[in-house]
């Protein structure tokens, strides 16, 4: 598989082991630039795993990893908008405070991360509830906020674990559309 100047993540030859067993052998894929790849398997498969060790959340025990053509570096993450499959926002947060606590993360101002919350937030149509606790929401409505959360600083990739989890149809096709939008910018999405 030759490396190509577009490609955002390569993945080639990923090896993980567990104790107790399980984990990943001999993984390869590729993300060009304005793509979206899918990423499917069983569960237990180790999709999660897989994106873990890209992201460099784990050590992978063999295999090449690159981002932007480049191994791993902390400058390639704040490049990457992530999606973990199991979910971390703060019940007593603030939707608004909540999305751009994440752009703040990767380095945007305060003022910017608070403007692109409120436009991600009135493109799903949620800008009247900026002001809501993630408790207050259901599970549908906090999904998408965690997705915002991961898109508020217009990634260069993004890696999305399990996106439509908890959306009904209508919230699907909606966060469907948000990312066709995000591809159609040049962003790619796994």
């Amino acid at each position: 598989m030759p490396a190509a100047s577009t490609d955002l993540l390569r993945i080639t030859g990923l090896a993980k082991r567990f104790r107790g067993g399980g984990g990943l052998d001999n993984v390869s894929l590729c993300v060009p630039a304005g793509t979206v790849t899918g990423f499917i398997g069983v569960n237990g498969a180790g999709k999660s795993t897989t994106l873990r060790c890209a992201l460099g959340l784990l050590a992978p025990d063999a295999g090449d990893i690159r981002l932007f053509g480049a191994p791993f570096s902390p400058a390639a993450r704040r490049r990457i908008g992530f999606l973990p499959e199991e979910r971390g926002l703060f019940p007593h947060e603030r939707v608004r405070d909540a999305i751009a606590f994440h752009g703040r993360l990767k380095g945007m101002t305060r003022p910017a991360a608070f403007v692109a919350a409120d436009r991600l937030l009135e493109r799903v149509g949620l800008g009247a509830r900026k002001h809501d606790h993630i408790a207050a929401l259901s599970k549908g409505n906090a999904q998408r906020v965690q997705v915002l959360a991961a898109m508020v600083h217009d990634p260069e990739l993004l890696l999305l674990d399990e996106p439509l989890s908890g959306l009904d149809l209508i919230a699907q096709s909606e966060l469907l559309s948000l990312l066709a939008e995000f591809r159609s910018r040049g962003g790619s999405r796994d």
